[in-house]
């Protein structure tokens, strides 16, 4: 059986990479579209901007995809 320091990931005060994916102001798109969230989010990665995680519940947009296309393997809604 592993141990305890084996099972936790992350520990309380630990440094990791984050990518905001949603904040709390305008996102504008070329074509003249306003997206708006109502809370920031951030997605854990590691270096070669990989999630940490096994799913993400938030919302992300399509410009993610083409700049890491490792999210969408992980995502499932788009806007």
């Amino acid at each position: 059986m592993q141990s305890e320091k084996q099972l936790w990931r992350f520990r309380r005060g630990s440094v990791h990479r984050a990518l905001v994916v949603n904040i709390n102001t305008w996102h504008y798109r070329p074509i003249g579209i306003y997206i708006r969230w109502t809370q920031n989010a951030v997605i854990l990665v590691d270096k070669n901007k990989t999630p940490l995680g096994s799913k993400i519940y938030a919302t992300l947009t399509k410009e993610f995809f083409t700049k890491f296309p490792a999210l969408g393997s992980v995502c499932d809604n788009v806007v």
